[in-house]
């Protein structure tokens, strides 16, 4: 396309897009992502007609950076998240593959306001379903008035805190969206103390792995790593991530398989791989050495306690189990003592019984754990 062309064009549909989102009241993440019963969401205006009236404004802050998500020669996507009273987050999407010949220009308009992660920006564009979620999209449309704009409003803001969830929870479905995945969907999350499911080989930037709940393995739930950079090593036993929830349909040769995506699919794209945590290492400082026996001895037989205390099982207390693990991974990390772990036992006073055969028993404990997953 001829670049003098391209850039009428592309300024005729910005000064329209722009001028309406002056008139536009702007909508909330809440309302344009509101569902029912059944998952579907509800607001009127996705997938209406695409005329001035219809269109759909959003302000919030960006959790990533375009270059962080999907493949960035072939598409772009940036999730929003609402602020203050606005507890839900909206993805904003563009693809290669329905016009490739402009791809470039295209990339270059989407990002011209130079914004990054933890910026203000203000979105205005035509929303569309995809699963039981609303994205702000071109429709897979080349035409220059179905583009939608971003506006760089403050820089700077900073990242939201990461919220608190499970992989239990973000498997839940609540329509009224308080709870579960619908609450953190386009949201920043962190999960704490979880653990890669058996069949995860691969860690790395743009990965696929799957995490299993802490308290139970039945829990799963699938990972998509963002394009920074990682190291290649799987993680520890246990673990914390930083993510952005996301809920996805299931495709198949054939598109979207219909039904999917509405209470289910549920995932998060991990944007950290933080606090990966090796069992032993009580605070956190790469090693398994006497600071951290003298902190579980501090602690021994104590309850409603977590990993800084000692219970590296994520049961809820110091025992035997929990001195077998670190037992196992003494002197870890290149900064450890070279103290054995029976001279470490008597120096830091692990109180009695805390003998072999004690120790032994949080052995057998954890391989029937273990066994039983």
């Amino acid at each position: 396309m001829n670049p003098h062309k391209w850039f009428s064009c592309a300024l005729i549909g910005a000064l329209v897009i722009s001028s309406a989102s002056l008139h536009l009241g702007a909508e909330t993440h809440s309302e344009l992502q509101a569902v029912d019963a059944s998952g579907h969401v509800t607001h009127p205006k996705i997938g209406a007609t695409p005329v001035l009236d219809n269109l759909v404004v959003l302000e919030g802050i960006a959790l990533n950076n375009p270059e962080d998500m999907l493949h960035p020669a072939y598409q772009w996507q940036i999730f929003l998240q609402g602020e203050g009273d606005d507890t839900s987050g909206t993805s904003l999407w563009a693809g290669k593959g329905y016009q490739s010949s402009i791809w470039e220009d295209e990339l270059a308009r989407l990002n011209i306001s130079g914004f990054r992660q933890g910026d203000r920006i203000r979105v205005t564009g035509y929303a569309m379903a995809l699963g039981g979620k609303a994205n702000i999209n071109e429709r897979h449309s080349a035409a220059s008035e179905m583009n939608f704009t971003v506006t760089l409003l403050q820089s700077g803001v900073g990242l939201p805190a990461p919220e608190l969830t499970t992989v239990a929870e973000m498997n839940e479905f609540d329509s009224t969206r308080q709870t579960g995945g619908e609450r953190y969907q386009n949201r920043r999350i962190r999960l704490e103390h979880v653990s890669l499911d058996s069949g995860s080989t691969e860690w790395g930037s743009n990965t696929y792995a799957t995490i299993v709940d802490p308290i139970d393995p039945n829990e799963t739930l699938p990972l998509r790593l963002c394009n920074v950079d990682f190291g290649t090593q799987l993680p520890g036993t246990w673990f914390n991530i930083v993510g952005l929830g996301n809920q996805e349909p299931i495709f198949d040769d054939d598109g979207l398989v219909a039904g999917t995506g509405l209470v289910d699919g549920y995932e998060v794209w991990v944007t950290q791989a933080c606090g990966i945590q090796v069992p032993g290492d009580c605070n956190l400082d790469g090693t398994v050495d006497g600071a951290d026996i003298a902190i579980m001895a501090t602690h021994w037989n104590d309850t409603g306690v977590d990993w800084a205390s000692g219970d590296f099982t994520g049961e809820g207390d110091v025992d035997g189990a929990d001195l077998a693990l670190m037992a196992t991974n003494w002197n870890y990390g290149p900064s450890a003592t070279s103290m054995g772990f029976d001279e470490a036992l008597t120096t830091y006073g692990i109180p009695e019984p805390c003998t072999l055969s004690v120790l032994s028993v949080g052995v057998l404990a954890l391989m029937r754990r273990k066994n039983s997953r």
